[in-house]
C-alpha cells in the first residue's frame, strides 16, 4: 500500500495471474511501477482501488464581518485543505488553501474564509472538508458527517446584489428562453425583487429585447426568462446580459451570452376581413403572422379566393398596400369585374420570406352582395317660393327718437359654456412650451393684440384686465383673425414684460369653424365651436411659465401629436387669454401676434382633438412645471447618494414592461388616469441619507410611442393610500409644504438619445428646470405620479424608478 492508497498489479496470462498478484503485493509501491513493467515485459493497469481515508471533521461555521469562516480539525501532515458547501438549492461553493491555524491549542484547527459575494445570504449549506498531504495533488475522502449552517438572511446589509450568471439560452418550442443562476451576493435589506434582462441585437433591422421581472422558477433555485415567439427575430444573434435588483438598486451585469436564433419560415397570417366600397372595389385585409420568421422580413403574400359555386377565382401575390387598421395590416384590392357579385368567396393567404412559405391561414368566408352599396339619395329640393302677397299700404310716418349710445365692448366670456370649454381645452392639451424655440427668418407677424391695442388699457403687472368694481368682470378674453380661406398659421409670438409677476394663461386654437364675434358669447355657440371636428389646440402658454421667462419673447409653434412644429392649414386662428384662478380678473397681456410665413407651405393634416377628460391628481402641477428637465451628469454615487424605494409597473401590478400595453387594460372597470406611489411611515427615510436629491428613471430600449408623464412631489403631509378609485387629495397639493421636485415629460422619455439609459433627474425649482437650480429637501415624504397624458384612462407602463437619497449638503470649511 502506497501513499495514494492504491495497489498496482500486472495483467498476465491466466496461469501466471496468482503468482503475479502475490509478487506485486509483496513489493512496495515504488517497485510496482514502471520498473516492474520493464522487468516482466507486460503492460500494467489499475485493477483495485482502496477507499481513501475520511477527511477532517468540520468543527464550526460562522459569518464574521461579512466573511463566512469555516473551521475544520487539523489533519497531521496535511498542508492543504478544501471546504465545500452544498445547499439545498443553488450552486455549491468551494474554498481551498493552506488555511489559517486556529483553536486551542493553536494549530489544533484550521480555518478557511469565503469572502462577501462568494456565498449566498439566507441559504442553508451542509459543509464537508478534505485534506491533502502533497499540496493538492491527491485528496482524502470527505468528512464523515456534514456540518449544517444557514447564513444570515442579510449577511451583506444595505448592498446591491452581485452579478447573476446566465447558465444557458436558446430557442425551445418557438420561444426564446434564458436560464439564470441568482447571484451569490443577494445584498439587501430584502430579497431580490426583479431581474433586468437585456438582449442587444447584432446588426440593424430590428429592436433589442428587454424584460424586467422575476421570471419563472426553475430547478435548483434558478430563474427562467422567456421571450415569446414573435417578440424576437429569426436567424439573428442577440447578446444577453442580466442584472439583479434589490431595495438598494441594480447590481453588476452578468457575463454576456450570445444566443443565435434559428432561421424559420413565417407563421400563419390571418385574413382579417373584406370590405366592398361604394365604387365596387373589394378590399381584403390581411394581418401579418405573429412570428415573421427570417432572417429578413416578409416580402410577399399569396392571397387566394375560391368561389362557392360558379364564379371567378381570385389570386394575387405581393405586399398589397398599407391598411389603416391593425399594425402591419395589408390591403389587397380587386377591381369591379374581376370577381363575381352575389357569390360567396373563401379566402386563404400565405406569407413568404427567404426561408419559404408559411402554413396556410385559416379560411375566411365572405358573402359579396349583388350590387355595391348605393350612395345616399340626394336631399329633396326645397319647395318653390310662394307668390309674394300684395303690398300693404304704407303706415303713416313716425317721429324717430335718437338711438341710445352704443356700450363699449366688455368681452362677455362669463357664460359657463364658454369658461368650461376654454378651460377644459387648456387643461386637456399635452402641449409643453419651450423657451428656446425660434421661428427663424422668413416668418412674419399678422395681427397684433394687447391690452392696450384692444382695450386702451396700459400694461400693468398687477392690475387686472377688468376691475372688481366692473359688473362685467370676465374670466377670459379672446380675439381672432378670420380670412375665409386657408392661411399658413405657424403659431404665436408672445412678449413677456420684464416686470411680469402675473400673466394670463394663453390658449391658441386653429379651426375651420366660425368663432362667435367678440363680445358675443353663449354656451351653445362655444360648445359647438370646440366640438367641431376641425378645431384643434395649436399651442398653449401657462401663465406661470410666462412669468418664469419674463423679459423674453416666447415663440410658440403649433405642434402635432408627435411634438413637431407644423402648419395646421385651417382658416381661423383664435387666441384666448384665460383667468386660470376663475377670479374674473384676467391679467393684462402685451402684444401676441400670430406668425405665418410669407410663402405658406402645404398644410399638414392634423387629427381632431380627443374629447376632453377631467385632469388626474397632479395634472396642474406637471403642466406648470416649466421647460423640459435636464438630466444631471453629476456622479450621484460619488456624492454618497443611494437609490431608495424602487418602483415599476411590475413591482406594483406584476406587469412586465411593454412599450404599448397600458398599466390597466381596457376591460378593467377601474381604469385610471393616474397611478401614484410614495414613501410613508412604513418606509422611514434612511438615517444616514435623510435628504431627497431627485429620482433615477430607467428608460427601456423597447420604448416606442408611449410613456407616462411622471411627476415627483415633496410634502410633509402623507399622501392618500393608493386606491383603484382615486383617493382624497383635497388639501394635499395646497399645503405649504407640498412642492414639485422633478418632472419627466413624454418627448424626453421617447427621445432616441435616452433609450436604454437611466436618467438622473435632480430636484429643481418647478419654474426653472435649468442646471444650477438644484436643491435637496428634508421633506418627510416623496410621492411619484405616472399620468395618462392622452385622457384614455390607460396609463402607459414604465420601468424602474427609484428615489435618490443623500447625506445632505457638505459642511462648511473650517475657519
Amino acid at each position: 500500500m502506497g501513499e495514494d492508497g492504491q495497489h498496482r498489479v500486472m495483467w498476465t496470462s491466466a496461469g501466471a495471474l496468482l503468482l503475479a498478484l502475490c509478487a506485486v503485493a509483496a513489493l512496495p509501491l515504488a517497485e510496482a511501477g514502471p520498473a516492474a513493467e520493464q522487468g516482466t515485459g507486460v503492460r500494467t493497469g489499475r485493477l483495485l482501488q482502496a477507499a481513501p481515508a475520511p477527511g477532517p471533521r468540520v468543527y464550526f461555521a460562522a459569518v464574521q464581518q461579512g466573511r463566512l469562516a469555516v473551521t475544520v480539525d487539523t489533519t497531521p501532515g496535511a498542508n492543504r485543505y478544501r471546504v465545500q458547501g452544498r445547499p439545498v438549492v443553488g450552486p455549491n461553493i468551494t474554498k481551498e488553501g493552506p488555511g489559517e491555524p486556529a483553536g486551542l491549542p493553536v494549530g489544533s484547527k484550521h480555518r478557511l474564509y469565503f469572502e462577501a459575494g462568494e456565498f449566498a445570504a439566507g441559504r442553508l449549506y451542509r459543509f464537508f472538508a478534505y485534506a491533502s498531504l502533497d499540496g493538492g495533488r491527491t485528496w482524502s475522502g470527505q468528512s464523515p458527517v456534514g456540518y449544517a449552517f444557514q447564513t444570515p438572511r442579510h449577511a451583506a446589509a444595505r448592498a446591491r446584489p452581485g452579478a447573476p450568471t446566465i447558465v444557458s439560452g436558446g430557442v425551445v418550442g418557438g420561444d426564446l428562453s434564458l436560464l439564470v443562476e441568482p447571484p451569490q451576493l443577494e445584498g439587501g435589506p430584502g430579497p431580490i425583487i426583479s431581474y433586468i434582462v437585456r438582449g442587444a441585437l447584432i446588426g440593424t433591422g430590428g429592436q433589442s429585447l428587454f424584460q424586467e421581472s422575476l421570471g419563472e422558477a426553475a430547478a435548483r433555485g434558478r430563474r427562467r426568462f422567456v421571450f415569446a415567439a414573435g417578440s424576437f427575430l429569426s436567424g439573428r444573434s442577440y447578446i444577453f446580459t442580466v442584472q439583479a435588483t434589490n431595495s438598494q438598486g441594480s447590481g453588476a451585469a452578468s457575463t454576456s451570452l450570445q444566443v443565435n436564433t434559428p432561421s424559420s419560415w413565417p407563421g400563419k397570417p390571418t385574413v382579417a376581413g373584406a370590405v366592398l366600397s361604394p365604387t365596387g372595389v373589394l378590399s381584403v385585409l390581411v394581418n401579418p403572422p405573429v412570428v415573421t420568421g427570417g432572417p429578413g422580413t416578409i416580402f410577399s403574400y399569396t392571397l387566394r379566393g375560391t368561389p362557392v359555386g360558379t364564379g371567378t377565382p381570385l389570386s394575387v401575390s405581393g405586399l398589397g398596400t398599407v391598411s389603416s387598421g391593425a399594425v402591419g395590416q395589408r390591403k389587397f384590392d380587386f377591381l369591379p369585374g374581376t370577381f363575381t357579385l352575389g357569390v360567396d368567396y373563401v379566402f386563404t393567404v400565405r406569407a413568404q420570406n427567404v426561408e419559404g412559405l408559411s402554413p396556410l391561414s385559416d379560411e375566411f368566408t365572405y358573402d359579396a352582395p349583388n350590387l355595391p352599396p348605393r350612395p345616399p339619395p340626394p336631399a329633396p329640393r326645397p319647395p318653390p317660393p310662394s307668390p309674394k302677397p300684395p303690398p300693404s299700404p304704407r303706415p303713416p310716418p313716425k317721429v324717430l327718437s335718437p338711438p341710445p349710445p352704443k356700450p363699449l365692448p366688455t368681452g362677455d366670456c362669463s357664460s359657463d359654456g364658454m369658461w368650461t370649454s376654454v378651460a377644459t381645452a387648456f387643461q386637456s392639451s399635452t402641449y409643453n412650451p419651450r423657451a428656446a424655440f425660434s421661428f427663424g427668418a422668413g416668418f412674419g407677424a399678422d395681427g397684433d393684440f394687447s391690452a392696450n391695442s384692444n382695450f386702451q388699457v396700459v400694461y400693468s403687472f398687477t392690475e387686472p384686465m377688468y376691475q372688481n368694481s366692473n359688473e362685467a368682470t370676465k374670466r377670459c378674453v379672446w380675439w381672432m383673425s378670420t380670412f375665409g380661406a386657408s392661411k399658413a398659421w405657424q403659431g404665436a409670438r408672445v412678449t413677456v414684460p420684464s416686470s411680469a409677476t402675473k400673466f394670463p394663461d394663453l390658449l391658441v386654437v386653429a379651426t375651420n369653424a366660425e368663432p362667435p364675434s367678440f363680445p358675443l358669447s353663449t354656451a351653445s355657440l362655444w360648445q359647438q365651436f370646440f366640438a367641431d371636428p376641425s378645431t384643434i389646440v395649436c399651442a398653449r402658454l401657462p401663465g406661470q411659465f410666462a412669468v418664469a421667462n419674463k423679459g423674453k419673447v416666447l415663440e410658440l409653434p403649433c405642434r402635432g401629436a408627435s411634438g413637431r412644429p407644423f402648419s395646421p392649414g385651417l382658416q381661423n386662428f383664435v387666441i384666448f387669454a384665460i383667468d386660470a384662478k376663475a377670479s374674473k380678473n384676467v391679467p393684462r397681456c402685451p402684444p401676441s401676434p400670430p406668425s405665418p410665413p410669407p410663402n405658406p407651405p402645404p398644410p399638414s393634416p392634423s387629427p381632431p382633438n380627443p374629447p376632453p377628460s377631467p385632469p388626474p391628481p397632479g395634472d396642474t402641477q406637471w403642466r406648470t412645471a416649466g421647460a423640459n428637465p435636464l438630466p444631471t451628469a453629476v456622479d450621484w454615487a460619488a456624492q454618497g447618494n443611494q437609490d431608495w424605494l424602487t418602483f415599476s409597473s411590475f413591482l406594483m401590478e406584476g406587469l412586465t414592461y411593454s412599450p404599448t400595453d397600458p398599466m390597466f387594460s381596457a376591460n378593467n372597470t377601474n381604469n385610471k388616469t393616474c397611478v401614484w406611489w410614495m414613501s410613508d411611515s412604513s418606509n422611514p427615510k434612511p438615517l444616514a441619507r435623510p435628504y431627497y436629491v431627485g429620482v433615477r428613471i430607467a428608460i427601456p430600449t423597447q420604448v416606442t410611442t408611449k410613456f407616462p408623464l411622471m411627476l415627483f412631489m415633496l410634502s410633509d403631509l402623507p399622501a392618500p393610500t393608493f386606491s383603484a378609485y382615486g383617493g382624497d387629495w383635497s388639501g394635499w397639493f395646497e399645503n405649504n409644504s407640498t412642492r414639485a421636485c422633478a418632472v419627466l415629460k413624454q418627448d424626453m422619455a421617447l427621445s432616441p438619445d435616452n433609450k436604454g439609459k437611466s436618467l438622473l433627474l435632480p430636484c429643481r425649482d418647478p419654474a426653472n428646470q435649468a442646471a444650477g437650480s438644484e436643491f435637496t429637501s428634508l421633506a418627510r415624504y416623496m410621492v411619484g405620479f405616472a399620468i395618462d397624458y392622452a385622457g384614455t384612462k390607460n396609463v402607459p407602463r414604465w420601468a424602474t424608478v427609484a428615489f435618490e437619497m443623500g447625506p445632505g449638503p457638505a459642511p462648511p470649511p473650517p475657519v
